[in-house]
Protein backbone atom coordinates (compact mmCIF):
# COMPACT_ATOMS: atom_id res chain seq x y z
CA UNK A 1 0.00 0.00 0.00
CA UNK A 2 1.11 3.49 -1.17
CA UNK A 3 1.89 6.25 1.46
CA UNK A 4 -1.26 8.27 0.08
CA UNK A 5 -3.22 5.24 0.10
CA UNK A 6 -2.62 4.75 3.78
CA UNK A 7 -3.14 7.98 4.41
CA UNK A 8 -6.90 7.77 2.87
CA UNK A 9 -7.23 4.66 4.76
CA UNK A 10 -6.40 6.09 7.77
CA UNK A 11 -8.60 8.90 7.04
CA UNK A 12 -11.67 6.58 6.20
CA UNK A 13 -11.06 4.89 9.73
CA UNK A 14 -10.82 7.80 11.93
CA UNK A 15 -6.99 7.96 12.59
CA UNK A 16 -6.97 11.99 12.53
CA UNK A 17 -5.57 14.39 14.91
CA UNK A 18 -7.90 16.29 16.46
CA UNK A 19 -6.80 19.71 14.59
CA UNK A 20 -4.55 19.77 11.39
CA UNK A 21 -2.67 22.65 9.62
CA UNK A 22 -3.34 23.57 6.57
CA UNK A 23 -3.12 27.08 3.97
CA UNK A 24 -5.79 29.47 3.51
CA UNK A 25 -5.90 32.89 3.02
CA UNK A 26 -7.46 35.66 5.68
CA UNK A 27 -10.52 35.93 5.55
CA UNK A 28 -11.32 32.47 5.06
CA UNK A 29 -14.31 32.11 2.41
CA UNK A 30 -14.98 28.24 2.78
CA UNK A 31 -17.15 27.93 6.15
CA UNK A 32 -20.09 30.15 6.51
CA UNK A 33 -20.76 30.58 10.52
CA UNK A 34 -24.49 32.17 11.38
CA UNK A 35 -26.45 32.54 14.85
CA UNK A 36 -30.10 31.48 14.76
CA UNK A 37 -32.54 32.64 17.32
CA UNK A 38 -34.94 35.24 17.96
CA UNK A 39 -35.10 37.39 14.84
CA UNK A 40 -33.89 35.04 12.40
CA UNK A 41 -30.03 33.82 11.68
CA UNK A 42 -27.37 36.12 11.52
CA UNK A 43 -24.11 36.03 9.72
CA UNK A 44 -21.29 35.65 12.04
CA UNK A 45 -18.84 34.34 10.19
CA UNK A 46 -16.10 37.30 10.75
CA UNK A 47 -18.13 37.83 13.81
CA UNK A 48 -17.61 35.70 16.51
CA UNK A 49 -14.34 34.38 18.65
CA UNK A 50 -13.37 31.30 21.44
CA UNK A 51 -13.17 33.60 24.09
CA UNK A 52 -12.37 30.25 26.78
CA UNK A 53 -12.38 27.02 26.91
CA UNK A 54 -13.54 26.44 30.55
CA UNK A 55 -16.50 26.58 29.88
CA UNK A 56 -16.35 27.01 26.29
CA UNK A 57 -17.93 30.59 25.58
CA UNK A 58 -17.71 32.09 22.25
CA UNK A 59 -17.88 35.98 21.93
CA UNK A 60 -19.91 38.19 19.45
CA UNK A 61 -20.72 41.92 18.67
CA UNK A 62 -24.58 42.02 17.74
CA UNK A 63 -26.89 45.47 17.12
CA UNK A 64 -28.09 46.52 19.90
CA UNK A 65 -32.49 44.96 18.90
CA UNK A 66 -30.74 41.40 18.33
CA UNK A 67 -28.84 42.01 21.23
CA UNK A 68 -31.43 42.68 23.45
CA UNK A 69 -33.38 39.62 22.38
CA UNK A 70 -30.86 37.02 22.88
CA UNK A 71 -30.91 38.14 26.88
CA UNK A 72 -32.50 34.93 28.86
CA UNK A 73 -32.84 33.33 25.46
CA UNK A 74 -32.38 29.31 25.69
CA UNK A 75 -33.09 28.23 22.03
CA UNK A 76 -29.46 30.02 20.24
CA UNK A 77 -28.05 27.91 18.13
CA UNK A 78 -24.34 28.39 16.06
CA UNK A 79 -24.99 27.07 12.29
CA UNK A 80 -21.60 25.88 10.49
CA UNK A 81 -22.10 25.19 6.76
CA UNK A 82 -19.77 25.50 3.45
CA UNK A 83 -20.67 28.59 1.86
CA UNK A 84 -21.52 26.72 -0.89
CA UNK A 85 -24.06 24.95 0.37
CA UNK A 86 -25.55 27.00 3.55
CA UNK A 87 -28.80 24.89 3.53
CA UNK A 88 -26.84 21.91 4.81
CA UNK A 89 -25.04 22.29 8.16
CA UNK A 90 -21.69 20.70 9.10
CA UNK A 91 -22.15 21.33 12.92
CA UNK A 92 -24.55 22.64 14.82
CA UNK A 93 -24.01 23.86 18.67
CA UNK A 94 -27.03 24.82 21.59
CA UNK A 95 -25.86 28.34 23.03
CA UNK A 96 -27.05 30.50 26.20
CA UNK A 97 -26.38 34.23 26.88
CA UNK A 98 -24.33 34.85 30.17
CA UNK A 99 -22.73 38.28 30.19
CA UNK A 100 -22.92 41.26 28.21
CA UNK A 101 -19.46 43.37 28.25
CA UNK A 102 -19.72 47.45 27.57
CA UNK A 103 -16.86 49.07 25.59
CA UNK A 104 -16.68 52.12 23.85
CA UNK A 105 -19.12 52.06 20.53
CA UNK A 106 -19.96 48.62 20.61
CA UNK A 107 -21.58 45.43 23.47
CA UNK A 108 -19.60 42.41 23.41
CA UNK A 109 -21.62 39.73 24.19
CA UNK A 110 -20.46 36.27 25.75
CA UNK A 111 -22.43 32.94 25.15
CA UNK A 112 -21.69 30.08 26.15
CA UNK A 113 -21.85 26.38 24.46
CA UNK A 114 -24.22 24.15 25.97
CA UNK A 115 -24.58 21.04 23.53
CA UNK A 116 -23.23 20.37 20.05
CA UNK A 117 -24.16 18.34 16.51
CA UNK A 118 -20.81 17.39 14.45
CA UNK A 119 -22.05 16.34 10.94
CA UNK A 120 -18.48 15.64 9.65
CA UNK A 121 -17.79 12.13 10.64
CA UNK A 122 -19.96 9.39 10.84
CA UNK A 123 -20.72 6.90 13.44
CA UNK A 124 -17.90 4.27 13.04
CA UNK A 125 -15.57 6.34 12.30
CA UNK A 126 -16.38 8.94 15.05
CA UNK A 127 -15.90 6.03 17.42
CA UNK A 128 -12.34 4.66 16.22
CA UNK A 129 -11.69 9.14 16.34
CA UNK A 130 -12.66 8.82 20.07
CA UNK A 131 -11.02 5.68 21.53
CA UNK A 132 -7.66 6.72 19.74
CA UNK A 133 -7.54 10.22 20.82
CA UNK A 134 -8.42 8.98 24.88
CA UNK A 135 -5.87 6.34 24.65
CA UNK A 136 -3.51 9.18 23.74
CA UNK A 137 -4.30 11.68 26.11
CA UNK A 138 -4.10 8.91 28.56
CA UNK A 139 -0.58 8.28 27.64
CA UNK A 140 0.14 11.24 27.75
CA UNK A 141 -1.50 12.70 30.98
CA UNK A 142 0.37 15.26 33.44
CA UNK A 143 -1.77 16.51 36.51
CA UNK A 144 -0.43 20.21 35.59
CA UNK A 145 -1.63 20.18 31.86
CA UNK A 146 -4.74 22.14 31.17
CA UNK A 147 -7.54 19.75 30.69
CA UNK A 148 -10.61 21.26 29.04
CA UNK A 149 -14.14 19.20 30.01
CA UNK A 150 -14.76 16.08 27.15
CA UNK A 151 -18.14 17.86 26.03
CA UNK A 152 -16.54 21.09 25.30
CA UNK A 153 -13.59 19.63 23.66
CA UNK A 154 -15.22 17.67 21.36
CA UNK A 155 -17.81 21.18 20.58
CA UNK A 156 -14.67 22.94 20.50
CA UNK A 157 -13.89 20.88 17.29
CA UNK A 158 -16.80 21.76 15.81
CA UNK A 159 -15.91 25.39 16.08
CA UNK A 160 -12.92 24.67 14.30
CA UNK A 161 -14.73 23.67 11.19
CA UNK A 162 -14.58 27.23 10.44
CA UNK A 163 -10.66 27.64 9.88
CA UNK A 164 -8.78 29.61 12.67
CA UNK A 165 -6.14 31.54 11.25
CA UNK A 166 -2.73 31.50 13.22
CA UNK A 167 -0.56 34.09 14.40
CA UNK A 168 3.02 35.04 16.66
CA UNK A 169 2.55 37.32 19.17
CA UNK A 170 4.95 39.30 20.28
CA UNK A 171 4.92 41.95 23.64
CA UNK A 172 7.21 43.81 25.23
CA UNK A 173 7.41 45.56 29.18
CA UNK A 174 10.29 46.42 31.33
CA UNK A 175 12.68 44.24 30.79
CA UNK A 176 10.18 41.29 30.47
CA UNK A 177 9.42 40.25 26.32
CA UNK A 178 7.94 36.83 24.89
CA UNK A 179 6.90 35.72 21.19
CA UNK A 180 4.59 33.10 20.80
CA UNK A 181 1.72 31.65 19.10
CA UNK A 182 -2.07 31.76 19.50
CA UNK A 183 -5.37 30.99 17.58
CA UNK A 184 -8.17 32.06 20.03
CA UNK A 185 -8.42 35.72 18.16
CA UNK A 186 -10.59 37.49 15.64
CA UNK A 187 -12.10 40.14 14.35
CA UNK A 188 -15.69 41.79 15.35
CA UNK A 189 -18.35 43.90 13.80
CA UNK A 190 -17.03 47.26 15.94
CA UNK A 191 -13.42 48.60 16.34
CA UNK A 192 -12.84 46.14 17.98
CA UNK A 193 -10.49 42.74 17.74
CA UNK A 194 -10.29 40.07 20.47
CA UNK A 195 -7.87 37.65 21.76
CA UNK A 196 -8.05 34.81 24.38
CA UNK A 197 -5.35 33.68 26.57
CA UNK A 198 -5.32 31.02 29.40
CA UNK A 199 -4.77 32.68 32.85
CA UNK A 200 -2.19 30.53 34.06
CA UNK A 201 0.36 31.96 31.22
CA UNK A 202 2.78 34.38 32.32
CA UNK A 203 2.10 36.52 29.07
CA UNK A 204 -1.42 37.11 30.37
CA UNK A 205 0.39 39.21 32.85
CA UNK A 206 3.12 40.72 30.10
CA UNK A 207 0.17 41.71 28.09
CA UNK A 208 -2.16 43.08 30.79
CA UNK A 209 0.51 45.51 31.95
CA UNK A 210 2.55 46.37 28.47
CA UNK A 211 -1.29 46.97 26.38
CA UNK A 212 0.30 47.04 23.50
CA UNK A 213 1.20 43.95 21.17
CA UNK A 214 2.11 43.01 17.37
CA UNK A 215 0.47 40.38 15.64
CA UNK A 216 2.48 38.61 12.72
CA UNK A 217 0.44 36.67 10.41
CA UNK A 218 2.00 32.75 10.17
CA UNK A 219 3.21 31.70 6.72
CA UNK A 220 1.74 27.80 6.05
CA UNK A 221 5.84 26.77 5.09
CA UNK A 222 6.43 27.48 8.52
CA UNK A 223 4.27 25.84 10.76
CA UNK A 224 6.56 24.04 12.16
CA UNK A 225 8.15 27.18 13.82
CA UNK A 226 5.00 28.10 15.50
CA UNK A 227 4.20 25.11 16.58
CA UNK A 228 8.03 24.75 18.20
CA UNK A 229 7.00 28.65 19.90
CA UNK A 230 4.42 27.65 21.60
CA UNK A 231 6.75 26.16 24.34
CA UNK A 232 6.82 30.12 25.55
CA UNK A 233 3.59 30.10 26.54
CA UNK A 234 5.67 28.86 29.94
CA UNK A 235 7.81 31.39 29.86
CA UNK A 236 8.14 34.56 31.78
CA UNK A 237 11.16 35.64 29.24
CA UNK A 238 12.71 34.35 26.25
CA UNK A 239 16.01 34.83 24.88
CA UNK A 240 15.61 36.72 20.94
CA UNK A 241 18.95 35.68 20.08
CA UNK A 242 17.76 31.98 20.02
CA UNK A 243 14.71 32.51 17.75
CA UNK A 244 14.88 29.87 14.56
CA UNK A 245 14.35 33.47 12.36
CA UNK A 246 15.71 36.63 12.05
CA UNK A 247 13.12 39.84 13.22
CA UNK A 248 12.18 43.30 12.51
CA UNK A 249 10.11 46.43 14.17
CA UNK A 250 6.72 46.39 13.77
CA UNK A 251 5.24 49.97 11.83
CA UNK A 252 3.66 51.08 14.99
CA UNK A 253 4.89 49.87 18.09
CA UNK A 254 8.43 48.83 16.81
CA UNK A 255 8.15 45.41 18.43
CA UNK A 256 10.18 42.85 17.54
CA UNK A 257 8.13 40.30 14.75
CA UNK A 258 8.92 37.77 12.48
CA UNK A 259 10.74 38.89 9.44
CA UNK A 260 9.05 36.61 6.65
CA UNK A 261 5.08 37.38 8.16
CA UNK A 262 2.48 37.73 5.78
CA UNK A 263 0.34 40.67 7.65
CA UNK A 264 1.45 42.45 10.78
CA UNK A 265 -0.91 44.59 13.03
CA UNK A 266 -0.04 46.63 15.72
CA UNK A 267 -2.74 46.33 18.56
CA UNK A 268 -3.41 48.03 21.47
CA UNK A 269 -5.42 46.62 24.55
CA UNK A 270 -8.64 49.08 25.55
CA UNK A 271 -10.01 46.56 27.85
CA UNK A 272 -9.88 42.96 28.96
CA UNK A 273 -11.99 40.42 30.91
CA UNK A 274 -11.58 36.79 33.03
CA UNK A 275 -14.08 34.56 30.97
CA UNK A 276 -13.59 31.29 32.96
CA UNK A 277 -10.12 29.90 32.18
CA UNK A 278 -9.06 31.89 29.98
CA UNK A 279 -8.61 36.29 30.12
CA UNK A 280 -10.28 37.91 26.70
CA UNK A 281 -7.99 40.98 25.63
CA UNK A 282 -10.34 43.36 23.75
CA UNK A 283 -7.68 45.36 21.25
CA UNK A 284 -7.76 47.97 18.64
CA UNK A 285 -5.59 48.02 15.65
CA UNK A 286 -3.74 50.76 15.14
CA UNK A 287 -1.85 50.10 12.66
CA UNK A 288 -2.00 46.80 9.72
CA UNK A 289 1.06 46.21 7.05
CA UNK A 290 0.87 43.46 4.42
CA UNK A 291 4.50 42.28 3.71
CA UNK A 292 4.62 39.37 1.81
CA UNK A 293 2.21 37.11 -0.11
CA UNK A 294 0.73 33.86 0.35
CA UNK A 295 -0.80 31.06 2.32
CA UNK A 296 -1.90 31.19 5.93
CA UNK A 297 -1.52 28.90 8.84
CA UNK A 298 -4.76 28.27 9.93
CA UNK A 299 -6.22 25.26 12.24
CA UNK A 300 -9.37 23.15 11.34
CA UNK A 301 -10.78 20.24 13.17
CA UNK A 302 -9.77 16.96 12.06
CA UNK A 303 -12.76 15.56 11.10
CA UNK A 304 -13.18 18.49 8.76
CA UNK A 305 -10.11 17.81 7.41
CA UNK A 306 -11.32 14.52 6.93
CA UNK A 307 -14.75 15.17 5.25
CA UNK A 308 -13.13 17.63 2.57
CA UNK A 309 -10.00 14.85 1.53
CA UNK A 310 -12.36 12.32 1.31
CA UNK A 311 -14.85 13.79 -1.04
CA UNK A 312 -11.77 15.04 -3.32
CA UNK A 313 -10.81 18.07 -1.39
CA UNK A 314 -7.14 18.95 -0.99
CA UNK A 315 -6.65 21.53 1.47
CA UNK A 316 -2.89 22.87 1.35
CA UNK A 317 -0.59 21.33 3.96
CA UNK A 318 2.74 22.61 5.13
CA UNK A 319 5.91 21.07 4.53
CA UNK A 320 6.21 17.70 7.31
CA UNK A 321 2.09 18.36 7.89
CA UNK A 322 2.13 18.28 12.09
CA UNK A 323 -1.52 17.49 13.52
CA UNK A 324 -2.14 18.60 16.83
CA UNK A 325 -3.36 16.04 19.46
Amino acid sequence: MTSAAMHRFLLWAGRVPRFVAIGERDPQRQIRVTLHGPGGPIDVTRNHVVAGLRPLTVAFTLPPPAAAAIRGERLLRLRLSTESDPTRPLAELGLRHEQSLEADGATLQLLAVTEHRDFCMPAGAATIFALHHARSQWRRRRPEAFQMEPRDLKALQALYICPRPVVLVSVQHGHASNLFPMDLIGPTDSPYFLLALRNASPAVRLMAASRRMALADVPLECSAVAYRLGEHHNKEHIDWNALPFETRPSPAHHLPVFRDALRVRDVEVRQLHVVGSHTLFVTEVVHEARWNDGLQMFHVSGPYYRYVVLRGGTPPRPPNPVGSA
